[in-house]
């Protein structure tokens, strides 16, 4: 039986769970800055605890990291006010990581490649979206949804 981690970490069990599954949803940096964290919480769990397990001491390691990423992002999004610059910077990276490498769209990038088609539809024979994803299904063989069509639409003519 394992022995109760609540103990070395001071979190109660529903908010390490909640924390530990939104870490499982992020990307590959919000995960590097939760082990680099966990390293630092490592050494300071050793030293407190020297009679405890290490593989103990690493899990709650992880666990404590795993709550401070997490609470870093969660107060960006509440009003919470930092006492120093620092909070707000590592607040600030932990939110930049997160939304960094998102998934890309595999007809976002087909309507990318069809950029002049698409720009000559809109712009110089004024169809709407819905129209073009008619003509699209019809002439190209390429279904995509008009929200989609939009949205590449704004990006190129922001781009333009």
């Amino acid at each position: 039986m394992m022995p109760d981690i609540t103990k070395y970490t001071k979190i109660s069990e529903k908010n390490q769970k909640k924390a530990c599954r939104w870490v499982c949803r992020q990307n590959n940096d919000v995960a590097y800055e939760v082990h680099k964290q966990q390293k630092k919480e490592y050494f300071a769990l050793k030293a407190k605890f020297v009679d405890v397990d290490a593989i103990l001491i690493s899990l709650a390691a992880y666990i404590i990291a795993v709550s401070k990423i997490y609470n870093l992002f969660i107060a960006k999004s509440q009003k919470n006010k930092f006492e120093n610059l620092k909070g707000i910077n590592s607040s600030q990276k932990i939110r930049g990581a997160s939304i960094k490498n998102q998934k890309k769209s595999p007809k976002r990038d087909q309507l990318l490649n069809k950029k002049s088609l698409l720009l000559d539809l809109i712009d110089n024979q004024g169809l709407s979206p819905y129209s073009v994803v008619i003509f699209l299904k019809k002439f190209n063989g390429f279904e995509v949804s008009h929200t989609t069509i939009r949205k590449v639409y704004k990006f190129l003519k922001e781009d333009v």
